[in-house]
């Protein structure tokens, strides 16, 4: 199992998703004919913005669907997600998923869990 089928599996919403790790996908359900150029692309704009010593934290696309990119250390994390997406909730797994991205798929499933019972429990 892919880590990212912890977004699709826990969000609605979630069309797609892809993960980056040092400028090439180690993961993606999107079709990556349509999306090869991504990678470089999105490392020429986290190079621009260091140069100006800034760290990107989370871009957002607003278009028919909505993108989403996610950034911690070396990994990216991207999702397309539908206007109907619970968008606090799909930030909070996708910190989730990068967070733990290098442990076991269980204790990456472990932190998502963690992550929707307190949700679960704040909306009462």
């Amino acid at each position: 199992m892919h880590k990212i089928d912890l977004l699709k599996e826990n969000v609605n919403g979630v069309k797609g998703s892809f993960l980056i790790k040092n400028a090439g996908f180690t993961e993606c359900d999107l079709q990556e004919e349509k999306v090869s150029y991504l990678p470089k692309s999105i490392k020429f704009l986290t190079e621009s913005f260091a140069e100006a010593n800034r760290n990107l934290r989370k871009i957002s696309i607003v278009a028919e669907d909505l993108c989403y990119i996610f950034f911690h250390e070396q990994y990216i994390l991207g999702t397309v997600v539908s206007r109907t997406t619970n968008i606090p909730l799909l930030e909070m797994v996708s910190h989730k998923l990068l967070f733990t991205i290098e442990d076991t798929p269980e204790k990456t499933q472990e932190a998502v869990d963690e992550v929707l019972q307190r949700m679960a429990v704040f909306i009462g």
